[in-house]
């Protein structure tokens, strides 16, 4: 048996260009990203990119929200289906 991989245990780091006027007003506002006050501007920066990247994340997931809702919208037989079942917990005191 082979030896499990390790993970590693340090932050990788990148080089990156930010726009001035974040990097101008980012450090100035910690709080915006959920910092206290005296976080560094390496935290808030860092905070900066994992709250983009859960946007980025989240956006998608509408988006495939939306595409499952205009395929419901579209497909007759998924909503004789849906209505079917709700009217059955209807009638079972669920709903």
């Amino acid at each position: 048996m082979g030896r499990a991989q390790r993970q590693p245990t340090t932050v990788g780091r990148v080089s990156l260009s930010v726009p001035p006027e974040i990097q101008r007003e980012a450090p100035k506002h910690p709080e915006l990203v959920g910092l206290a006050k005296d976080a560094s501007r390496s935290k808030v920066l860092e905070q900066l990119i994992r709250l983009g990247w859960d946007a980025v994340l989240q956006a998608k997931r509408d988006r495939e929200q939306l595409a499952a809702y205009a395929a419901y919208e579209s497909d007759p037989e998924r909503q004789a289906v849906a209505r079917a079942d709700h009217e059955q917990l209807v009638r079972g005191g669920v709903l």
